[in-house]
Parts: structure tokens; sequence; C-alpha cells
């Protein structure tokens, strides 16, 4: 089928000069409205005016910190935040609403140390009791995934069977029993397959099937695989519209091969107009804000041709007010006929004034760390330094003695001889052995029924390797993970954690990673819907 679209664009193109006279343009939007005040709401709008209100300096843009909401009081679980703006004329904005979570975190259980594991056993399909198992032959350790094990399966019937496997460790307590799934089946004789047949005719037809072999035969020569054949398909006397063009072949049993269809289309070719050739733009001209009428701008120098694309001018702003202007640019053929006006929008602001140089810079004379809490300047932990303009690769020990476990923040800063302290730089440390990224994994709204899966990270902080030998996880949350997992020291490993609810209603559980060191949780939220 002819496409027309592009030779009518192109026609659109070549003659842009062809136009009618500008409209007029609206004037330059008014200032913005200074913002005056705000406040929020939590779950519940009393009323626009009659929230919490939120201090703030008036301006055109203003920053809210989330030191400026008061959480006090707010329950445990999913809650809104309605937060709304009024400028100088007493208007109030839309209301802009984010949901948040009050969560806590529960105190853990103590983890005795791990039991080093001095047997373990396997049975299939049929448990026969604790100790009445298939022996596994192992070197005792808290640790064992190295073991290997001779399985038999003589005597078990073809189909799906469970291998169990658990152990015991030196106080004569058994695991957990690991499952997994494999399958006994025979191997059967494969038919043979016959070797493809030649194929020695084909043949189209149009629209209306005339039956295997009367179609329109096409010339080929006999082969099992044929590509790149070539054809006439005659379609006088079809009439306008869509068509189907149908395909098919024979081997040399005689055989018809299914039949390949392929719509094609019968339409007429329309005479196409007269392309216009593009006319030489001759003279440009540009004006602002308002249009003193065609020919009275301020005239552009060019040299007359179809494109003058990369032409520079510069444009005289004197006289301006400081605020929003418009610049308009268009050019005339050599018909005498002005193009449409280009617009852009560009502002014009006052130069200010620079503050001058700042000081020479003071020499550094004293230094000190504090951990998460600021005593104040000059009461945190004395650094040791020789006084100068620049400190670097200065070492010392920091004393985390007494800090609870998981993450913290060390800060540090430094004064001047004239008394004045920097401001304090910060960096997070972790005193566990083990840190989880992050520390809530919130699944939102998941169909009942429906799978949806996030990953966390763990990363092992200490000198040692560290091993999680156990996972405890809330009722329609649940992992893929196989214990025990060793993390390596500075290594770090992912868990995906998967939220499949099972009723419509607000979900809040979590996860707990237990070690030798230690128990880890992340806590877990959703919402099942239908």
């Amino acid at each position: 089928m002819k496409q027309h679209l592009l030779l009518f664009i192109l026609l659109l193109c070549s003659v842009f000069s062809y136009s009618q006279d500008d409209p007029p343009y609206p004037p330059a939007p008014a200032a913005p409205q200074q913002i005056t005040a705000a406040e929020y709401f939590i779950d519940n709008d009393p009323g626009v005016g009659k929230a919490t209100a939120i201090s703030v300096t008036p301006g055109t843009d203003i920053n809210i910190t989330a030191n400026s909401v008061n959480l006090s009081g707010i329950t445990n679980g999913f809650h809104y935040i309605g937060l709304r703006t009024r400028n100088a004329e007493g208007k109030w904005s839309a209301t802009v609403l984010k949901s948040f979570i009050i969560d806590f975190d529960p105190g853990y259980d103590a983890v005795a140390p791990a039991q080093n594991i001095i047997a373990a056993e396997y049975f299939i399909d049929n448990d026969p009791g604790f100790g009445n198992g298939q022996p596994i032959t192992i070197a005792p350790g808290i640790n064992i995934i190295d073991a290997t094990a001779m399985v038999n399966v003589t005597g078990l019937p073809l189909g799906v069977h469970k291998l169990y496997i658990r152990t015991k460790n030196n106080e004569g307590k058994w695991s957990l029993t690991n499952i997994q799934d494999f399958i006994i089946d025979a191997d059967p004789d494969y038919p043979i397959i016959a070797p493809p047949q030649n194929i020695v005719s084909a043949e189209y037809f149009i629209d209306t099937d005339p039956g295997h072999g009367n179609g329109h035969p096409i010339t080929i020569t006999p082969d099992v695989n044929l590509m790149n054949i070539s054809q006439n398909i005659d379609v006088s006397g079809l009439p306008l519209g869509i068509h189907k063009l149908y395909i098919r072949t024979r081997n040399n049993e005689g055989n018809w091969s299914t039949t390949n269809i392929q719509d094609f289309t019968i339409d007429t070719d329309p005479a196409y107009p007269t392309v216009i050739l593009p006319q030489n733009i001759v003279s440009a001209e540009y004006f602002i804000d308002n249009d003193p009428g065609h020919g009275n701008g301020y005239p552009i120098s060019l040299t007359p041709g179809t494109d003058i694309s990369n032409i520079t001018l510069s444009a005289d702003i004197s006289g301006l007010t400081d605020g929003v202007h418009q610049f308009y640019l268009r050019t005339k053929s050599n018909e005498g006929k002005w193009s449409l006006s280009t617009i852009q929008d560009f502002t014009v602001s006052g130069d200010p004034s620079y503050p001058s140089l700042p000081a020479t810079p003071e020499n550094i004379i004293a230094a000190e760390y504090f951990i998460d809490d600021d005593p104040g300047p000059g009461m945190g932990t004395t650094i040791p330094i020789s006084p100068a303009t620049d400190l670097q690769n200065i070492s010392f020990s920091v004393s985390t003695t007494g800090l609870s476990k998981g993450s913290h923040t060390l800060y540090l800063r430094t004064k001047s001889q004239e008394g004045r302290w920097s401001f304090s730089n910060a960096s997070t440390f972790f005193t566990d052995e083990l840190s989880i990224q992050p520390d809530t994994l919130d699944f939102a709204s998941v169909p009942t029924g429906i799978s949806f899966g996030k990953n966390i990270v763990i990363k092992n902080n200490s000198p040692a390797a560290q091993t999680i030998s156990s996972i405890s996880i809330g009722t329609d949350f649940s992992t893929d993970a196989v214990t025990p997992i060793q993390i390596n020291p500075g290594e770090t490993d992912s868990l995906t954690v998967k939220f499949t609810p099972t009723t419509t209603n607000d979900y809040l559980d979590s996860i707990v990673l237990n070690t030798g060191s230690g128990s880890y949780s992340v806590i877990l939220t959703g919402k099942g819907v239908n």
C-alpha cells in the first residue's frame, strides 16, 4: 500500500514561509507569590488552616525538614501525613499526602553458642524416627557443608521421591530436617525419526481454497528445504481491499503441508500534488514581549538561503525590567511572506554584589571526636595533632567500649587558633559482626495468591567468617535461602524474601537470622489486596 504521509510532511516543510499574520501574544506571566504559611496533619484532616502549623521563612521556595513533624503519641503501624502551604494572597495549595510506618525494635533472645554436629542421617519418603535413618559419615564440627554421602536408591519405584537429611549435636538434639525432591525414571526407547521427505511441488491461492493440487503452481527445485523462492502473484481482477494469500507444499509421498497465510491489500495509486520548491529566506527580525508589526522588529543580518541554521545575533536587552520576558524571531521569503514567530522565554535579573575574599586560613590547633551524641564543642575525645593549616593522614584510635551492637556515627571536628570550631564530619560504622540493609522491607500492595520478592544484603563486618545457622520468618512471608549460610570476612551475601498474601489485610512481621554471634531481624510489611 502506498504511503502518502511523508510527502505531505515534506510539502508542509517546503512552504513554511507561507503564513498568515501572527496573532497577538499574551503578556509575560505574573511573578510567583511568596509562601507565607505551612501546616501538616496526620491521618485525619481537621480542615484548611486548622492543622499543625510549621514555622517557615516567607519565600517562593521553602525547605521543610522532618524535625518539623511531631510523632509523639502515634501508634505503631501505617499512617499518612498531609502537608500544604498558603501564599501571600491567602490561597492554600493542594494537599500532598505521603504514607509512613511507625514500628518498634523488639528485644531479641540471646542465642546459645553453636554445638558441634556429631552425627547425620538420611531417609527416603518415610521417616523411620530419629536415629533410625541411614547414617552419613561426617567429621564432627559446627559446619559440615562440604560433607558428601552416597544415597542408596535401590528398589525405589519410578516416580517422584523425597530425600530427608538431618543432623545431631553433641547435646543429643536433632536439627530440622532438610527436604529435596528427586525423580527415579526409566530411560525409554525413543522412536526412530524418519528422514525428511523432499518437497516436490508448491502452489498458492487467494482468498478461496480450490482444493489440494488445484491452486496456482509455484516453480521449485525439489529439496528438503526451500528458501529464497520468488514467485509472481497474479492479482488481476481482485477488488480493492484486504485479501489473503495462501501457500502450501507437497512432499514426494504425496502429503501436503499446512497452509501459510499472509494478508495483503489492493488499493489505487492516487495522483500526487505538485511539490512547490522552498523559497529563499531573505530577511529576519526579532522583538521582545510586544509585536511592533511585520518588518518593524530589530533586523538580523543574514545571507539569503533556504536554510539559515547556525545564525548568531546579539539581542539588545537594555532597559528591560528584572523578571521573565519573551524573545520572538521570524523570517521573510523572497515572495514577501513572513514565517510564524519562534518564541523563547528568558529572564533578566540584577547582578548581586559578591562577598569579599575569605580571610587567610587559621592554624588548626585542636581536634576531637565523639560518637552518636554531641557533648558540645571542646567536650569530645581529644585527638593528638601538630598545629597546621592542613591536616592530612592523621591516625588515632577510637574507643568503642560500651557501644551497643548496630549502626553508629563517628563525628570529627577541629578548632582554629582563633577558637572557632569547624563543622563536624560524620561517618557511619557498625559494632555488629553482621550488618543488614535495609532494616525494613515494605512490599506495599500485592494481590492475594501472588508472590512478590525483595532482597536484603548481609555484610560481614568482623575479621572471622560468620554463619547464619537458621532463619525464622513470619506467616505469608517466605525465603528460599538454605541454611547454613557462611559469609567470609568483609564479604556480602543477599537473601530474597517473598510476600504471598493469603488474605486482604495489612501485614507487619519480621525475618530473623540466627548466627553464632547473635540474632538479626528485618521488619516486613505489606498489604494483601484483591
